[in-house]
């Protein structure tokens, strides 16, 4: 339930932070943020687990000011422990 959570956020992030073809692309891209380190999204999350997929997730809502006009404002917090 977690990761199907997380995966629907970060879809809804990306369209409204990005609303083009980077939305589909930013996965993919190297990213030289502090959580990513040059790497690309989608191999932090291959790379670790649960809580990896959270933080990108996280990082996403941070970016987008909590995507709060993607109704994501009322979806739980998950517990990864």
């Amino acid at each position: 339930m977690v990761r199907a959570s997380c995966i629907i956020g970060i879809f809804r992030c990306l369209r409204i932070i990005f609303n083009g073809p980077l939305a589909y692309g930013w996965m993919t891209h190297s990213n030289k943020g502090p959580l990513f380190n040059g790497n690309r999204p989608i191999d932090v999350i291959n790379a670790g687990g649960p809580e990896d997929l959270v933080k990108v997730r996280e990082h996403l809502l941070h970016l987008g000011g909590g995507c709060i006009d993607s109704g994501m404002e009322d979806e739980f917090e998950p517990d990864i422990s």
